[in-house]
């Protein structure tokens, strides 16, 4: 067969860096990351109310299942884009068209959203920070894609400890959070145009396609391909989202917006796990992909490893909570959340699913099954709606963490089916020796 330029992409990057390697740089940008979010959350109580503190949470709220939707996972297709169906380009410019209809999106809610102008605002504030975020995440696909996990380090660490600077600055100039979370925005906005657009240039010229060109790319062909291609995606990533707000809107709805605040501040110490587990799964899905590509055996050894890794996290994060969480609570936030430990070790143990369930997420970007993944998931917000709205009126927060708990369970479940149906299917297909991986799975 005649191999074309276009066929002729490389399944592994040039001078890439080694799995260990990646997975502490992405450890240690995503480790900063979350704590600078944390500290975000921890001055607001501390320097605002729980009012505010609900305010930031709810702009979270409502505006993660949007952009989680307009996202498509996109990153994630585009990491595990082994065989170069499209270029940074056409990524590029699906992801800026994706962000800007969310953001208007975003404005669509508020305006419908019956709350005070203070919290509308902050809620837009939020989006548009979002917005930014999810433009410069098409950038750290292309980081990932040819594994310089280093690069997004150094942008996530940036932005964290930038944009903790500048809301805690603002907060004590002017106490509003409506400025602070415009700070926010404003700073992410400043890293997007200067330190992910230089990374953008500087890699784009190991790209197949297009080599050398990082400006984004308006083919409407393509553009719709690639949106048929990742809108189901896009789809199931807005049911994870709301999933996980469903809860917390119960609870705002139920039991008002201060103790949404109580119980935003604790379910937040779940992405101080997550960053571990981020920094293992972006790390290892463009390896993966080409073990399923090149050697199938090796893919689900590789991945129930990592699966087992991100339950022991969970785990882990389970028992410190039960033997400390009235002081740690106590020492990030107030003594008045310590009143809620029983909560907090509840949603330490729904961790252990939810981490589960993002590893075998990405496994699902390699298998492509995309609209079965999200057929299937579409049954996971009706569960966590019937379980907070028959738990929450009744016991209150506990409620919410018992309801957190039942999704996290089915977030994790439903992705396994999906690689278990997928992987057997590719067994019958293309029978696979154990060969290209050996060096991944040693790693």
């Amino acid at each position: 067969m005649k191999i074309t330029k276009q066929d002729s992409v490389p399944l592994a990057p040039k001078r890439n860096m080694s799995l260990r390697a990646n997975v502490i740089w992405t450890f240690g940008g995503t480790v900063i990351y979350a704590m600078a979010q944390w500290a975000m959350l921890a001055s607001i109580s501390k320097l605002g109310t729980p009012f505010m503190v609900g305010q930031f949470a709810l702009g979270l709220a409502i505006s993660a299942p949007v952009y989680m939707f307009t996202n498509m996972q996109l990153r994630i297709i585009q990491a595990t884009d082994a065989k170069g169906d499209f270029s940074f380009p056409d990524y590029f410019g699906m992801r800026l068209l994706a962000s800007a209809a969310g953001f208007a999106f975003v404005i669509v809610l508020v305006v419908a959203y019956r709350a005070p102008q203070e919290t509308r605002l902050v809620v837009i504030a939020i989006g548009l920070a979002k917005c930014f975020e999810a433009v410069s995440d098409a950038i750290y696909g292309l980081c990932q894609k040819y594994e310089r996990m280093k690069f997004i380090s150094i942008s996530l660490s940036l932005k964290g400890l930038g944009s903790a600077a500048a809301l805690v600055l603002v907060l004590r100039l002017t106490h509003s959070i409506v400025l602070g979370s415009c700070a926010v925005a404003a700073w992410w906005l400043l890293l997007l145009l200067t330190v992910d657009l230089y990374w953008a240039s500087q890699l784009v010229q190991l790209e197949p396609l297009h080599p050398r060109k990082w400006l984004p790319q308006f083919d409407w062909k393509t553009l719709s391909r690639l949106l048929k291609h990742a809108f189901p995606m896009g789809i199931q990533t807005m049911l994870a989202s709301l999933a996980v707000s469903i809860p917390r809107l119960v609870v705002n709805h139920d039991l008002g917006t201060a103790m949404l605040g109580k119980f935003a501040a604790m379910a937040y110490f779940i992405v101080a796990g997550q960053t571990v587990i981020t920094a293992v799964g972006n790390s290892v899905q463009a390896p993966l992909s080409r073990c399923w590509h090149s050697s199938l055996p090796v893919f689900p050894r590789l991945l129930f490893k990592f699966g087992a890794f991100a339950f022991c996290v969970g785990m882990a994060a389970t028992a410190l909570a039960a033997v400390a969480g009235r002081p740690i609570l106590s020492a990030f936030y107030s003594p008045q959340y310590a009143a809620y430990q029983g909560v907090f070790v509840l949603l330490m143990f729904a961790s252990a699913f939810y981490y589960i369930s993002s590893i075998l997420s990405g496994g699902v970007a390699i298998v492509r099954m995309f609209w079965t993944y999200t057929l299937l998931y579409s049954t996971v917000p009706a569960v966590a709606l019937l379980a907070a709205w028959l738990l929450v009126p009744r016991i209150g927060l506990m409620g919410a963490a018992v309801s957190t708990l039942v999704l996290c369970i089915a977030s994790a479940a439903v992705p396994a089916a999906v690689i278990l149906i997928g992987y057997r299917r590719q067994q019958r297909a293309r029978p696979h020796s154990l060969q290209a991986c050996e060096a991944v799975e040693a790693s």
